[in-house]
């Protein structure tokens, strides 16, 4: 009979130990009820008892606090049993305060399913605030919030330098004076199937912008949202200041109104892609009532293909350009304003690339009546719409978007094509 190998039965055992000291503890769930029946009757103390991957699961009911989730809590998910409308997060417009705070954590991070109110920021985001942090935020409902101050940013939810995941929350009925609705200060946010709308970005003084969304010295993608009848004295929809490799895809801005300039969208020394909006009924009191491309930085350049200008209304131009690093191909263009589109000035014989978009018609003269450039400006770019639509049988007549308003132009040629 073999005798027992003492010293590889220990080792054996050692090896085991280590292997389950090295192993991950379970994560835990959380309870939180403030009518008592949870582990905790606070928002703020089921996150403090938290560690990174455990769950805190909030119950039912309206909470009046401002929870913090900083970098010890990385990796946390902050979510409700009973979804946002029946979990209310409520500062009471506690002085300069946030409703939420994340700081310092990342993508592991989640928070799901509150309506975040009454928040009264003094800093970054007045419902929900991301500083240095890239959670991801989805399916809350942010409401009645406003900054405390000129100096804050963002009425519903700022982020500065971070990258959240921000999806399918409804943003709705806050106020400030850049960003009433979401303001992005810096980082590479991804913006994505929320509905923003009815926020109001005349919270201090007169030169207000994005109540939309506004976004500064920042890449976002901004991707399948409805921005909705916020108001404002600038961009009303979205603007964007001093930003890099923008992408605005498949959304609908429609509705917004602007005192100034700007409907739905200004941009200003920003390179930005869009592709598959719609951009409809917004309004402006004075040039752009849909778009106002003010600058593009050297290098760079302004790309729009594939989407729709619908029944925008203003005083002068749906869309004014001011750069001619700018090219939009295969959009709809038809819009109630004395021109579609009015070119920049121009110190060389520049051109601006408007070839191969739907503009209500095929004859060139009805066309040319709908463009202010060098015809009418001699010290402007001549607006080069020669070929009016690349597809040879888009040869019909439409200047309505019945039943179709959710859809690109470069989806809808084939709707108005010659029998």
């Amino acid at each position: 009979m073999r005798a027992k190998d003492k010293t590889g039965a220990f080792a054996t055992l050692v090896a085991g130990l280590l292997l389950m000291l090295a192993l991950p503890a379970p994560a835990t769930v959380i309870t939180v009820d403030i009518a008592g029946s949870g582990d905790f009757a606070s928002i703020q103390d089921g996150i403090d008892a938290a560690s990174p991957g455990d769950t805190v699961l909030v119950l039912p009911g309206t909470y009046f606090e401002t929870p913090y989730i900083g970098s010890t809590k990385d990796g946390i998910t902050l979510r409700s049993s009973g979804g946002a409308e029946l979990t209310i997060v409520d500062s009471d417009h506690t002085p300069a305060t946030a409703v939420l705070t994340c700081e310092d954590v990342g993508a592991s991070t989640l928070v799901e399913g509150f309506t975040i109110m009454g928040g009264s920021g003094i800093g970054t985001g007045a419902g929900i605030s991301c500083i240095n942090a890239s959670p991801a935020i989805s399916h809350n409902i942010i409401t009645d919030c406003f900054p405390a101050s000129v100096q804050a940013e963002g009425g519903g939810l700022g982020v500065r330098n971070g990258s959240p995941h921000i999806h399918h929350n409804t943003i709705v009925a806050n106020n400030g004076s850049d960003g009433a609705g979401v303001m992005i200060w810096g980082g590479a946010p991804l913006v994505e199937a929320n509905n923003i709308t009815d926020n109001n970005g005349w919270g201090f003084g007169g030169n207000n912008a994005g109540a939309g969304i506004a976004a500064w010295e920042a890449s976002p993608q901004i991707v399948g949202n409805t921005i909705s009848h916020n108001d404002a004295s600038y961009a009303a929809g979205i603007a964007l200041v001093d930003c890099s490799d923008v992408l605005l895809a498949d959304n609908t801005i429609l509705g917004n109104t602007v005192a100034y300039w700007g409907g739905a969208l200004d941009v200003v020394r920003s390179s930005v892609t869009a592709t598959g909006n719609r951009f409809i009924q917004n309004e402006a009191g004075g040039i752009g009532a849909c778009l106002r491309l003010s600058s593009v930085p050297e290098g760079s350049v302004a790309v729009f293909e594939d989407n729709v200008f619908f029944g925008n209304v203003g005083p002068d131009q749906a869309i004014a350009v001011n750069d001619p690093r700018a090219r939009f191909s295969g959009n709809y263009l038809v819009d109630a304003c004395p021109y579609q589109v009015s070119a920049p000035t121009c110190t060389t014989p520049d051109s601006l690339d408007f070839t191969g978009n739907w503009w209500g018609s095929a004859d060139s003269a009805s066309i040319e009546a709908l463009v202010f450039d060098a015809t009418d400006d001699p010290g402007r770019c001549v607006i080069d719409f020669s070929e009016w639509c690349l597809d040879p049988s888009c040869t019909g007549t439409a200047t309505t978007v019945p039943e179709q308003q959710e859809l690109s132009w470069g989806r809808l040629k084939s709707l108005y094509a010659a029998p």
